[in-house]
């Protein structure tokens, strides 16, 4: 961790490798980062706004000639190392003094986590962004040794934010790959056929355009021959 003070009475404080980065500052990158953009052209600016969590504007704004060495020298690491915890596999996770064994199955899981995940997936540009979320669903039963619960869960959350990436994205990634595979064949496959179910149902109950008599009724009128009779000799 680096710790600095440009010459506006900016102090900054930054982050230099992957081991020190923490879930919180990982997400951001991820989200908030240009994600669309190839690393190469993506703002490095605001890569440093993100890692030392400076305003993106108070960065653009400095005055300090040596502010821009600091942000190459800052923000290196994300160019030049590798994201190894993304390889590795993790057994057990400390929280709040506990060695927690991490559930293999997501047959473990209740049916409230999945959709509680499954209802974040569906607005999240990147999986990656989701890792303390998915921890936290994941874990609380366990931490708290007692049924999943919602509110403790997005208080645990707040707890993983703050622990190094690479103890959570194992633990995080797991689960969310899971259910996002499972989702194919399981409730998100079901949840879109509802979705198709009800809008046919929609389009059954749209009231019938009324009939125009008056356009039947300009048909001309039909002229009926009088049906040829014959007579024999009796």
């Amino acid at each position: 961790m680096l710790a600095l003070k440009a010459n506006d009475n900016m102090n900054i404080r930054c982050i230099t490798s992957w081991q020190e980065c923490n879930t919180r500052i990982f997400q951001r990158i991820v989200k908030d980062w240009e994600p669309k953009k190839p690393i190469e052209e993506r703002n490095q600016v605001l890569l440093f706004s993100i890692l030392t969590e400076t305003p993106f504007k108070d960065v653009l704004e400095s005055r300090d000639p040596e502010l821009e060495a600091i942000i190459y020298q800052c923000t290196a690491f994300v160019y030049e190392q590798a994201m190894y915890f993304k390889s590795d596999q993790v057994e057990v996770i400390k929280l709040r003094g506990q060695l927690i064994s991490v559930p293999k199955k997501l047959e473990a899981l209740t049916v409230e986590q999945n959709m509680h995940i499954r209802r974040a997936m569906k607005t999240a540009e990147n999986l990656e962004e989701l890792i303390s979320l998915a921890c936290s669903v994941y874990l609380q039963p366990l931490v708290d040794g007692g049924p999943y619960n919602h509110d403790k869960a997005m208080t645990l959350e707040k707890e993983i934010l703050e622990l190094p990436i690479w103890q959570t994205f194992a633990v995080g990634f797991f689960y969310l790959s899971k259910l996002h595979n499972s989702g194919r064949y399981g409730l998100l496959s079901w949840n879109q056929w509802i979705q198709n179910l009800s809008a046919n149902v929609r389009s059954l109950q749209r009231p019938l355009n009324p009939i125009n008599w008056n356009h039947y009724m300009s048909f001309p009128s039909l002229t009926f021959m009088p049906r040829h009779t014959e007579s024999y000799p009796e």
